[in-house]
């Protein structure tokens, strides 16, 4: 289980959205996921990438996964 505020690595947050890790970094390049960058690692906020998500789904697009 994911406690606290830690960032999650791609790896990690592709299991949690059933996706694969390759997905999870595509869609950070691409401007889809929030994410942050420390040299060549990716590491991700779990509430930021809840909340763009929902905002996805409600319709502005922002977030959204296909």
């Amino acid at each position: 289980m994911i406690e606290g505020n830690r960032l999650l690595t791609s790896e990690e947050l592709a299991e949690l959205l059933a996706l694969p890790p390759a997905s999870v970094r595509r869609l950070a390049r691409e401007g889809k996921l929030v994410h942050y960058r420390a040299g060549r690692l990716l590491r991700f906020d779990l509430a930021e990438v809840k909340a763009a998500l929902k905002a996805g789904q409600e319709g502005d697009g922002v977030g959204r996964v296909t």
